[in-house]
């Protein structure tokens, strides 16, 4: 019996290997923060075709505002960032992040006048080891492998709220953990947050000096929200 079954944004249905029928089907990412959890580590052409590609992002918008770890970037128009997005290399089995289809969408709601203000925010760790991207120094982020390729959870909860007029803090539980969710509960149907993630490639484990560039949306409630379903590709439609 074919069936279908409803994707996350953070969590996996099975494991890749089992997963390479598996298509998404999905008309909107109303309030959701895809991010780039399944990386090309072993596509070195890839990695340096995104890094060159975020070299040239960050020197055009020039994220200047020093905050939360990062450095955010405001009023960056939806066509940069559909056509950073169109340029950006995903891993081939990535079923939540498909750059081509967030950018098409990010397009069709601005035009009806969402997702139309963005900010940009490059991760910058304290303790991190020191790289240049744009022209500006950063600090690696470390983020740990959990399989050949996936490294997990990617984003900071604190990150998604960097751009809100009141901040992050004031997106907290009762446990002081920040909350993500109703930072893009909270977002404007207008407002749109980029994230960007450069990793240390040596905590990583792979051969390489150059930064591991990883994204993330964090996406705010728009009219067309939709659901996203996982079905088999090898099973009809008829």
């Amino acid at each position: 019996m074919a069936i279908r079954l409803r994707a996350h944004s953070d969590f996996l249905l099975t494991a890749r290997n089992k997963s390479r029928t598996a298509l998404p089907q999905q008309d909107s990412w109303s309030g959701e923060h895809p991010q780039t959890v399944l990386l090309p580590l072993s596509d070195p052409a890839k990695l340096q075709t995104n890094l060159a590609l975020t070299d040239l992002l960050v020197e055009e918008v020039f994220p200047s505002a020093k905050c939360h770890g990062g450095m955010l970037a405001r009023d960056v128009p939806p066509e940069t960032i559909a056509a950073f997005l169109r340029g950006y290399h995903i891993h081939e089995d990535i079923v939540v992040f498909r750059n081509d289809l967030l950018a098409d969408w990010i397009i069709g709601r601005s035009t009806i006048g969402e997702l139309t203000d963005w900010s940009v925010f490059v991760a910058s760790a304290g303790d991190g080891k020191l790289a240049t991207l744009g022209g500006r120094e950063v600090g690696l982020v470390r983020r740990k492998r959990i399989s050949s390729e996936s490294i997990g959870i990617l984003t900071d909860p604190v990150h998604e709220g960097v751009d809100l007029p009141r901040g992050p803090d004031a997106y907290k539980r009762d446990s002081g953990a920040y909350d993500a969710e109703a930072m893009r509960a909270a977002r404007p149907s207008t407002q749109g947050l980029l994230l960007i993630y450069p990793l240390d490639p040596e905590y990583l484990g792979i051969p390489s000096r150059k930064p591991v560039i990883t994204l993330a949306l964090s996406l705010p409630q728009t009219s067309d929200a939709g659901t996203t379903w996982i079905v088999n590709s090898m099973v009809s439609n008829g």
